[in-house]
């Protein structure tokens, strides 16, 4: 997911999700919240950046890179089922 940070094809934006996914100490921080974020927020936030990294799946990318996206969207659904408490 590392590499992913220096694609170009990479909005601002999801730079800076990517950049809090990656160095988050807990939930909410990996979604870009304050760690004392209710769980409903972090949910929302996760789900919200889930589908704004899966758009990217729509696009031409590098199988290299469409395998980091894939894995960031993976990353945020997980977030949002540990804090729902829903699995799937």
């Amino acid at each position: 997911m590392a590499e992913l940070l220096r694609s170009p094809r990479l909005a601002p934006a999801l730079r800076e999700a990517l950049s809090a996914l990656l160095s988050g100490a807990d939930r909410a921080a990996q979604v870009g919240l304050d760690s004392t974020a209710a769980a409903p927020a972090v949910a929302e936030r996760a789900a919200e950046l889930a589908a704004q990294f899966r758009v990217l799946l729509h696009r031409p990318l590098p199988a290299p890179e469409k395998r980091a996206v894939t894995a960031v969207c993976g990353a945020f659904e997980l977030i949002w089922s540990a804090v729902t408490g829903r699995v799937g």
